[in-house]
């Protein structure tokens, strides 16, 4: 079978926080894997598991992508949760039908255990893609892009889950959705480092 990317995670410090605001974090994931449908992306199939575990898939290409993009639906949604992610980059065995409870492979092992793994003192993001001649750089990428993400506030993030969307949103349809003149999405997205994150999301998209 073809590598996919797996993403695994658990929301940060849910047990704290009160149950709508856990369910408010869900409706963010499940609204941004909605929008994820309406691009180029194949369907992310987000699972929910473990309480405040979530899964979901990608094509490899967009790994970097879909990462930005859970991000920003969490802070945007102003519900004080974050998330731990284990993106993993492998072979799969199964899909199953449905949810990806039911999936089996090598990359669902690899992601899985590497968030078991994590502790409380680890960051927040483990990459794999074992057998990757990139692997290197785009373990470097992915973690710069994830340290800029987490400095994001809520009104950058907002702007930021409309901007990463493929293809590409213009400026003028953003801020009539966000309710918004140009000139305050230009400075979110700029004060968000959009631009910055340009090349990064090109390098991931381009590599075969």
């Amino acid at each position: 079978m073809p590598d996919i990317a797996i993403l695994t995670g658990d929301l940060i410090g849910s047990t704290r926080k009160r149950p709508e605001q856990v369910e408010a974090a869900w409706a963010a994931l499940r609204q941004i894997m909605a929008d994820v449908l309406g691009t180029v992306m194949d369907d992310p199939r987000l699972t929910r598991f473990r309480g405040d575990g979530w899964q979901v898939k990608l094509p490899p290409r967009f790994a970097l992508r879909g990462l930005l993009m859970i991000s920003a639906a969490l802070k945007a949604a102003h519900t004080g949760l974050d998330t731990r992610v284990s993106l993993a980059i492998a072979p799969y065995d199964d899909l199953g039908n449905g949810d990806l409870n039911a999936a089996s492979g090598p990359v669902f092992t690899l992601s899985g255990r590497n968030l078991d793994a994590m502790t409380r003192l680890s960051r927040n993001l483990v990459f794999a893609a074992p057998g990757d001649p990139a692997e290197r750089w785009k373990n470097a990428t992915l973690h710069l892009a994830w340290a800029q993400a987490a400095r994001w506030s809520p009104p950058q993030a907002e702007v930021m889950a409309h901007a990463l969307m493929l293809p590409p949103p213009r400026q003028e349809d953003m801020a009539a959705r966000l309710r918004l003149t140009r000139q305050a999405v230009q400075a979110r997205l700029a004060s968000a480092g959009f631009a910055a994150l340009g090349p990064a999301l090109a390098a991931f998209e381009e590599t075969p």
